[in-house]
């Protein structure tokens, strides 16, 4: 199996866990939402599909990570720091959908 090199995004929503389940799903939504809007943006300078942006968008519990396809490597921190801005504009939009958001980006040889 060849090993890649690429990005990887960590979105921590601070109180996700202790939400209910509506709030969880309208969280959910909210940051498929942001995430797809941030892919068209980033995918036009590399003439890639908004899909192509990121190879995986996974749940983890309390937040998700998204492995970014190898051509975005340095794209990374552009996405974190879009992301973290946009959903907490939204959640203030929403009355406080929740009360925070943790980002991290990481550089890593998947295999």
């Amino acid at each position: 199996m060849p090993t890649i090199r690429t990005e990887i995004v960590l979105l921590d929503v601070i109180g996700f866990s202790s939400s209910s389940s509506k709030r969880q799903y309208k969280i959910v939504r909210l940051i498929t939402e942001k995430a797809k809007e941030a892919f068209s943006i980033l995918k036009s300078p590399a003439r890639l599909s908004a899909t192509a942006v990121a190879y995986g968008f996974i749940a983890t519990g309390d937040g998700f990570f998204l492995v970014l396809n190898p051509v975005m490597r340095g794209y990374g921190t552009l996405l974190a720091a879009s992301l973290r801005s946009a959903l907490l504009l939204a959640s203030e939009q929403a009355n406080g959908l929740f009360r925070g958001i943790r980002i991290s980006k990481h550089i890593r040889s998947i295999s």
